[in-house]
């Protein structure tokens, strides 16, 4: 844990920021698939990923509360109105191989997605538009 003025905050070690830095880079640059990514992820103590798609700010929170914050993929604006269908479709195709990251990103991002979060041991990702419009896929058969 480390002082900052606020109560319990915890940061991730330099090594496993090095390791989760690295990944969120392959997946931006699809040398690794979007589910190896959660996978790998997984395996590195992280339980839950959140992408802004907006600012390209990447958040992974780690099992022992401490989270890290890293670059990730900015898409171009969203869609004005939110396409649960859309987010639905994308998200299949990248769970089947089909889509790398990136793109699954900007599918997101014409679906009017604006964020998504996965919580990997509750075993769902929420999507969320610029409103209150979100979807929420829950999925089974993911480690937890």
């Amino acid at each position: 844990m480390q002082g900052s003025g606020r109560k319990n905050v915890y940061v991730v070690e330099k090594p496993v920021r090095d390791v989760l830095s690295k990944l969120t880079k392959a997946a931006i640059e699809n040398r690794i698939s979007f589910p190896g990514l959660v996978e790998t992820l997984l395996k590195n103590g992280v339980q839950g990923f959140s992408a802004n798609l907006i600012s390209g700010c990447n958040t992974l929170y780690m099992h022992d509360e401490s989270h890290h914050v890293v670059s990730g993929y900015r898409a171009a604006p969203p869609a004005p109105v939110f396409r649960a269908e859309r987010v639905l479709q994308s998200f299949r195709l990248t769970q089947n191989g089909e889509l790398n990251y990136s793109d699954f990103c900007k599918l997101l991002a014409q679906a009017g997605c604006v964020e998504f979060t996965i919580k990997i041991s509750a075993r769902h990702t929420s999507f969320r538009g610029n409103g209150k419009d979100y979807t929420v896929i829950w999925y089974q058969g993911m480690p937890a």
